[in-house]
């Protein structure tokens, strides 16, 4: 399909929520921050064995340099991906018995797979980053014993980091996300009432749309601050597009019942987000389907349940028919990696593979700070553009320099470990802001650590030979960085959203079964095919998304405000692959025009223009009718994102 397709960009309302907001200090953080990384050293220290303490410190360490805003249950989910992943790094001791050229070999292949396996979720993205760190410092420290040791004394410390947040969430009950939900659904419920009484609605709309811009600016404050996919932040935007068209159809609706119905189904929705109770299940019982199956959808998203259950579509759908087995989805066909994907995991395998190189040159005790360097640079989902590997060069090269300092005027034990505990309790207010600040305490604490572990007084030679690892880690960043994406030019968001919702276009219609081909191999290929470019495209806007978020403002700030245009686009897709799965049979004619023209309208021909269908009687339960209803939500959602409000 080519198309002069209407430009679609985030609203400057939207991109406003975006700005960087003053960071508060998080007591509970900086609190398991210091105990879960001060308490395995102090106790290292007083046993005679800071080697093992060291890395049952590192895997609170990790995990604390990891963690993000959420609720405690997604927490220990994302702990339960990532740490299995990251202990694989610790078992990279084992490469240190082969010969050298076949270690190099691996670790840039594992580099390479790591920037692959970064772009499919948050959780993984942490878990290849951890991976990457304890393989250089498990490869230059080598255990004693087995180096299977590291790994479960890694095991050890994530289950102290574990253990001090279940803590933490059994005494404190603070939900700041459920709360503000709340008070939105309490708003829009005093805007039903005023509507139904024929009272002025300028005042409850007016903190209507206030509530919706801090979920808003919530949402994108917590998306600035992830690396990586996250289940839990789309359910959070599909909430609020749920709730957004609630809010046009009690705009449209003037039925007494309907909207006092709908105020109360509201107020019993914000009293269970209130009190962590079951969400009401119970139909309005008024003859407006449209909003019944709005708050049913809403209310499934808001249940506890619900979160495994993404999306929600494929969870609800029914039973596909027989036919549908031949176009049953490959799992490949999801998970395509785009080509900037795979550009940046080749850089990443690049520079890793340089610096362990390094070691035929700098073949010192030290070395490995090189690839150590390296994997705090080039963060496997990060990629490498010239500003932010300078900026994150700048902030590693002021954490060794601060970790040097403290070496030289504090002598080795006790002092160095309470050190160590007072920049644990800094990482948490430096996550909040750009990646190079947080990279501060977090490479002088790994230098401290490193040290602390090595026999004998040499601190000043250590922290000189770090330093200089230092650069030569981001002279490595930096130039593979520059060789490379100067040959790559990256579309504009812009353009590259203009892509996406022309695949979209195209795999939608791809999926409109047509009665002469509707069993073919060809038909069949082409949707295949389809799907694959669409999901690919959504991949290559992701990672482009997530480079370009951690640059300075206003770069950062204006890729962040794409993401809830994204996340609408990826139940777009899903919605047309539940489709194509379920359409046995070609559609009839006025069907078939409505598709076509809601095709038009996603790549957008149409300039915009809404498209609705009216139903005679009993909306009817088939595949089309199911799309073109999604259809018609995302498209109206997609227009409020992109409009000014």
């Amino acid at each position: 399909m080519s198309v002069e397709t209407e430009p679609t960009v985030p609203g400057h309302w939207l991109e406003s929520l975006t700005q960087h907001q003053p960071a508060p200090w998080r007591w509970g953080r900086s609190v398991r921050s210091t105990l879960g990384i001060g308490l395995p050293m102090l106790i290292g220290l007083l046993s005679n064995d800071l080697l093992a303490g060291m890395w049952v410190a590192l895997g609170a360490l990790m995990h604390t340099t990891s963690e993000r805003d959420g609720t405690y249950d997604s927490s220990f989910r994302h702990l339960a991906i990532a740490t299995p992943v990251a202990m694989l790094g610790c078992l990279a001791g084992y490469l240190g018995l082969l010969p050298w050229p076949v270690t190099v070999a691996v670790m840039a292949v594992l580099a390479f797979l790591a920037g692959i396996l970064s772009s499919f979720g948050a959780a993984l993205s942490v878990g290849c980053l951890q991976a990457l760190l304890l393989a250089g410092i498990a490869i230059g420290i080598p255990a004693s014993a087995s180096p299977l040791q590291p790994a479960l004394l890694y095991l050890v410390g994530t289950l102290l980091y574990a253990a001090l947040l279940g803590l933490e969430a059994s005494f404190f009950h603070q939900r700041p996300g459920r709360n503000m939900l709340a008070g939105l659904f309490n708003a829009m419920a005093s805007l039903a009432i005023n509507r139904a009484e024929r009272r002025p609605v300028d005042e409850p709309l007016r903190l209507v749309r206030e509530r919706f811009s801090a979920a808003h600016a919530a949402l994108l404050q917590q998306r600035r601050r992830l690396a990586g996919r996250s289940l839990e932040l789309e359910r959070s935007n599909a909430i609020l597009q749920r709730s957004d068209a609630i809010l046009a159809i009690l705009l449209a609706r003037d039925d007494l019942e309907t909207l006092r119905s709908a105020a109360q189904r509201l107020h019993q929705i914000s009293g269970a987000l209130g009190s962590s109770t079951r969400f009401p299940a119970a139909a309005l019982g008024t003859p407006d389907s449209d909003l019944d199956r709005h708050l049913r959808a809403l209310t499934a998203l808001l249940d506890a349940q619900a979160i495994f259950d993404l999306p929600l579509q494929a969870a609800t759908a029914p039973a596909l028919p027989p036919s549908a087995s031949r176009l049953s989805v490959n799992p490949c066909d999801r998970l395509a990696p785009s080509r900037d994907v795979m550009l940046a995991a080749l850089v990443l395998a690049l520079c890793t593979g340089l610096a362990y190189a390094t070691r035929w040159v700098a073949n010192d005790a030290h070395w490995f700070w090189i690839p150590v360097t390296v994997s705090l640079l080039l963060r496997p989902d990060y990629a490498s553009i010239m500003a932010r590997s300078v900026l994150r060069s700048l902030g590693a090269l002021a954490g060794v320099a601060l970790g040097t300092a403290i070496l030289l005027f504090l002598p080795q034990g006790g002092a160095i470990v309470l050190v160590i505990a007072v920049l644990a309790s800094l990482l948490p207010w430096g996550m909040q802001h750009i990646y190079a600040l947080q990279v501060i305490p977090l490479a002088a604490i790994l230098l401290l650590l490193g040290d602390i572990v090595m026999p004998g007084d040499h601190s000043a030679a250590f922290a000189l030979q770090c330093l200089l690892g230092t650069v030569a880690g981001a002279i490595i960043v930096i130039a593979v960085g520059a060789l490379v994406w100067s040959r790559h030019k990256q579309a504009a968001i812009s353009a590259r959203f203009i892509m996406v919702r022309q695949a979209l276009a195209e795999y939608l219609q791809a999926s409109l079964p047509d009665p002469a081909t509707a069993c073919s191999p060809a038909r069949n290929g082409s949707i295949r095919q389809q799907r694959r470019n669409a999901y690919r495209e959504l991949s290559g806007l992701r990672a482009q998304l997530q480079r370009q978020q951690y640059d300075p403002p206003p770069t950062g700030h204006q890729a962040a405000a794409w993401y809830p245009l994204l996340d609408g686009a990826e139940r777009l897709c899903d919605d047309i692959t539940i489709y194509s799965l379920q359409a046995a049979q070609a559609p009839d004619d006025s069907t078939s025009q409505v598709l076509l023209q809601q095709a038009g309208q996603l790549a957008g021909k149409d300039g915009g223009t809404a498209i609705a269908l009216s139903w005679p009687g009993t909306r009817p339960s088939t595949p089309e009718a199911r799309l073109i209803e999604r259809m018609d939500n995302e498209l109206s959602y997609l227009r409020t994102l992109s409009a000014g409000r």
